[in-house]
């Protein structure tokens, strides 16, 4: 597959993979399990999607980055601003927000 086809292939797979887990993984414990249970297995669940999402918005980059090089256009273009904003709201949200929320519950 080449440089474009993995820039299209990859922001899809990202979405399934966000959706997979907010729809259907996350969800299921709850309703079968206790609820500290059923947190200690969606906070495993989480973890695991956030390094998954940075390692795949730091590739969908560096495919950005290529794929404007070989065009010769600008070096900051929609698909790169748009990876960029994405990876900075999984930032946020399990390395900010997510620690902040454990603390105001202790």
């Amino acid at each position: 597959m080449s440089v474009d086809g993995w820039r299209r292939f990859l922001p899809g797979l990202w979405a399934g993979w966000l959706l997979c887990v907010a729809l259907l993984a996350t969800p299921a414990p709850f309703a079968l399990l206790a609820p500290a249970e059923a947190g200690r297995i969606v906070g495993r669940m989480l973890a695991q999607e956030a390094y998954t999402s940075l390692a795949l918005g730091v590739l969908l980059l560096v495919l950005e980055r290529v794929a404007a090089r070989r065009a010769g256009g600008a070096q900051f273009g929609l698909g790169f601003g748009l990876a960029l904003g994405a990876l900075f709201c999984t930032v946020a949200g399990y390395f900010a927000v997510q620690p902040m929320m454990a603390a105001a519950r202790a």
